[in-house]
């Protein structure tokens, strides 16, 4: 543990090198002049130092389609309503003292992405040998004010993530943050399951990263779109009305509400090394809608402003957002990889159950067609042949709603397989840790992670199943 260590001369050394790469923004290495616009910042962030032929196409065309055309002096003014838009929670603490919460710094509530650029250029390290007050990530560190704490444990969660949270998060990284939120950006933009730990060549630091893609069922009067867009102006997520699954729909009343399906994907990274890493958190929330969102910043931002770190009884419970609210965020979780562990097993139990809730549905409307039942072909009238026709395209969406659906949740598995592989190599430290008799103990957290794994695995084989059977049906 850093904290137990930090006597020793190679210990001070590398927190020394680690601290003084944390105070440089990205765009300040190698000489590089500052970027004015956000074309030249995306560019700066996305050229690989390894590859001096440019960005790679794949994370060009995604994230700046995606980003563009935000404007950086809007999100620096906060001159416009969509940089001031709640949207995001920062949490920034260090292990000082003898409070089990730490020391930390004042909570803002929940942030705009405005807000959130202003707290992230303020600087991270101000009590280190060589960080001042103006040496901060962002350039507007000596205009922010000075902070009093470190921010050695810093959480930052946003949901919905958007073009101005994204340009927020990159024009404050530092040069080790930038190479890493890279492909973190571009897996969450593009819907893609991944687990993994990524260690660079010269092993100062690493990250620990996850991206669970998922689907959410609900039944409502009006369904929801995604109003965020990809470069290719659909929406970034997609959803589907659940009425094609219905192939008798025209000879019943139609219902107030909507069965409706809809993508979403929480991801998170924690870059850093032993007590002193950043986590940033995105999670998609849209499909709740603002009268029953209970993932979003506002609603914690509720919940936690009456247990103020610094005048809260230490029994009272914080809600820590990347946890879903599951774990009390007043007894922080110092250890990065502990803190992953934990993460990564609140939102696989959330994930398996939001399958399952899916896998359900779809299999409650689809059961009375994977049996007997059979289109009606005798009958040649106009009216007869109408529906027939309207009939098969209702087959044909739902083979292609089901192909797509079952082809999702193998790829998470996948990466929880590959992932399953690393763990003994890098989490080998808590195989032999047990848990207290009040909390859940590092030791515990794999087994826990491996049944929320095979939960997932027999909804895969359930949904496979459906999408058979109605192929069958349809030939």
């Amino acid at each position: 543990m850093e904290h137990s260590v930090r006597g020793a001369e190679g210990t001070e050394q590398h927190q020394d090198f680690t601290y003084s790469r944390e105070k440089l923004p990205f765009w300040g290495r190698d000489g590089q002049e500052i970027p004015g616009t956000s074309r030249e910042l995306l560019r700066a962030f996305l050229k690989d130092r390894c590859d001096d032929t440019g960005p790679y196409l794949y994370t060009e065309v995604e994230i700046e389609g995606f980003c563009l055309p935000a404007n950086l002096r809007l999100l620096k003014s906060g001159g416009s309503d969509e940089v001031r838009k709640p949207t995001a929670l920062l949490d920034d603490r260090a292990l000082q003292g003898t409070d089990i919460r730490g020391k930390c710094r004042p909570n803002k509530g929940a942030l705009s992405a405005h807000q959130l650029y202003l707290e992230l250029s303020k600087p991270r390290f101000v009590n280190r040998p060589g960080c001042s007050a103006a040496s901060g990530s962002g350039s507007m560190a000596a205009n922010v004010g000075r902070p009093e704490t470190d921010a050695e444990r810093r959480l930052i969660y946003i949901t919905d993530v958007d073009r101005w949270s994204i340009m927020a998060i990159i024009k404050t990284a530092s040069s080790r943050q930038a190479g890493y939120y890279k492909d973190f950006i571009y897996r969450h933009l593009v819907y893609e399951a991944f687990l993994g730990v990524r260690i660079p060549i010269v092993p100062r630091t690493c990250a620990f990263e996850f991206h669970l893609p998922f689907y959410v069922y609900r039944r409502r009067s009006c369904p929801i779109q995604d109003q965020r867009q990809r470069a290719d102006q659909e929406p970034l997520r997609s959803s589907w009305n659940l009425d094609s699954l219905d192939f008798d729909a025209d000879l019943r009343p139609r219902s107030t509400l909507q069965d409706c399906i809809y993508e979403a994907q929480v991801s998170l990274i924690v870059i850093g090394f032993e007590q002193s890493w950043v986590a940033l958190s995105f999670v998609d929330t849209y499909c709740r809608g603002a009268e029953d969102n209970r993932e979003g910043v506002q609603y914690y931002a509720e919940e936690n402003k009456d247990r103020d770190v610094e005048e809260t009884c230490i029994n009272d419970f914080k809600m820590d957002p990347l946890s879903k609210g599951i774990i009390d965020a007043d007894r922080p979780i110092w250890e990065a990889k502990e803190y992953f562990l934990r993460i990564l097993v609140c939102r696989t139990d959330q994930v398996r159950k939001k399958w399952h809730n899916v896998v359900y549905r779809v299999l409650q409307l689809l059961r009375r067609y994977t049996h007997s039942y059979r289109l009606c072909t005798d009958d040649t009238s106009l009216h007869r042949i109408e529906r027939f026709n309207k009939q098969v395209d209702r087959f044909n969406e739902t083979i292609r709603f089901l192909q797509q659906l079952v082809s999702q949740l193998p790829k998470t598995i996948d990466a929880f397989d590959s992932f399953q592989k690393d763990i003994g190599k890098h989490f080998s430290q808590f195989e032999t840790l047990q848990s207290s008799s009040n909390t859940t103990g590092p030791g515990s957290l794999l087994p826990i992670l491996e049944n929320h794994i095979s939960g997932d695995s027999q909804s895969c084989t359930h949904s496979s199943d459906s999408t058979q059977a109605v192929g069958e049906l349809h030939h």
